[in-house]
């Protein structure tokens, strides 16, 4: 028998594992974070498989796996192997995908037995690289300009958005992110925007 699936499409909005939103076409907002904690709690203690890269993944549950997917309510959900050693720390990884997704087009297909997010390729993103400091990556003032509008209304700029001595650096992708997403979320930031750009490694 089919599955029953759905399938979601839209601007994915992150602040943290608690926080998770889809804009759709319609302007509605789909709690993603709750879609996500449902189908963790529903296959608590199941054998499941996890396959990811930097811009998605999929969770599946299969009884031919060896890891037991472990939802825990206030801690980190894992996969723990069956009869061996070895941990994979599901809540960190979704975090740092969901990061790298921030503010992108995404879709995502969930069943009973799986939840897989990947982005949509036809959107138009700003791609930059990494400068090797502290996963920073550097924007060239046109970037600053179009993509992370610095001289347009301050609720327009990327909270992401950090000027160096020097020039300017993006930090969606690192460490500070998660600092300046909490701002935002507690409305504390004159900087509004979520930015869409897409990281393309080190250059």
């Amino acid at each position: 028998m089919k599955k029953e699936s759905r399938i979601i499409n839209g601007k994915l909005i992150f602040f943290d594992l608690s926080t998770i939103v889809i804009i759709d076409s319609e302007n509605f907002g789909i709690d993603l974070a709750f879609l996500l904690k449902d189908f963790l709690y529903k296959n608590n203690g199941k054998l499941a498989n996890f396959d990811y890269q930097v811009d998605g993944f999929i969770l599946k549950i299969d009884e031919s796996f060896n890891k037991k997917l472990v939802w825990r309510k206030y801690t980190q959900t894992t996969l723990e192997r069956i009869n061996s050693f070895g941990v994979i720390n599901f809540s960190t990884y979704a975090r740092i995908i969901f990061e790298s997704l921030n503010a992108r087009l995404v879709n995502v297909e969930l069943t009973s037995d799986s939840f897989e997010i990947y982005p949509d390729i036809s959107e138009d993103t700003n791609g930059i690289y990494f400068c090797g400091d502290g996963n920073l990556c550097r924007v060239d003032r046109q970037t600053v300009e179009r993509k992370c509008r610095i001289n347009i209304e301050k609720s327009e700029t990327c909270v992401f958005l950090i000027e160096g001595s020097s020039d300017f650096k993006c930090c969606k992708f690192s460490s500070l992110a998660r600092v300046l997403l909490a701002r935002l979320k507690e409305n504390n930031m004159d900087a509004q925007r979520i930015g869409n750009c897409r990281c393309l490694g080190v250059n």
